[in-house]
């Protein structure tokens, strides 16, 4: 959340490339932490019980 405020920030002090790359890297950090917590999540309901 940090990086997408920085980036918004950023973005109204006209720094468009700064503020679009910390914006960019931020979407990047949650969209990879969402989807190893889905793949983890099936890969757990695939687990024989025994």
């Amino acid at each position: 959340m940090t990086a997408l405020i920085g980036g918004i920030v950023l973005l109204f002090f006209d720094k468009n490339i700064q503020g679009y790359a910390t914006i960019g890297t931020g979407m990047a950090s949650l969209v990879a932490a969402f989807t190893i917590g889905r793949v983890s999540q099936a890969r757990e309901r695939r687990k024989p019980e025994a």
